[in-house]
């Protein structure tokens, strides 16, 4: 019986710690709005420096976090699982050091170039281009 209610207990716990709501209805998982998210990889390069790479889908259709070193902003539409990130702007801060200037174009890059998002195995949110490895976040916990 014990085993039973930390079984029960335990799923609980992993399913009102995920950052992603189920549809009862057609079971299918979807984006959350509001949320922080925090890159952990930029397609198949990890995010380095001090500085998150953030992103957040707000209600009104908006897109906006942080590149790096400058805060970026734009439009996204979504369709099921199918995203399109565009009309992406940017404050003009130069970075100290150039890799992470790289990395920013990158990341924005990489936004402008998402087709779809999915979750991983381990709870990522995964934002998609046509062809290439995804950039993978994490949500940020409060």
């Amino acid at each position: 019986m014990k085993k039973l209610i930390f079984v029960a207990l335990s799923a609980a716990l992993l399913s009102a710690c995920s950052s992603f709501k189920s549809n009862s209805l057609s079971n299918e998982m979807t984006l959350q709005k509001g949320i922080t998210y925090s890159a952990e990889w930029v397609g198949k390069e990890p995010v380095i420096g001090r500085h998150k790479l953030t992103l957040v889908f707000a209600d009104d259709g908006r897109v906006y976090g942080n590149a790096g070193c400058n805060h970026y902003f734009g439009r996204y539409q979504l369709t099921n699982n199918l995203l399109n990130i565009d009309q992406l702007g940017s404050t003009r801060m130069a970075c100290a050091e150039p890799l992470i200037m790289q990395q920013e174009q990158r990341f924005i890059e990489h936004l402008s170039a998402v087709t779809r998002w999915d979750i991983s195995k381990t709870d990522q949110l995964q934002l998609w281009p046509a062809e290439g490895a995804p950039m993978r976040f994490w949500p940020e916990l409060d």
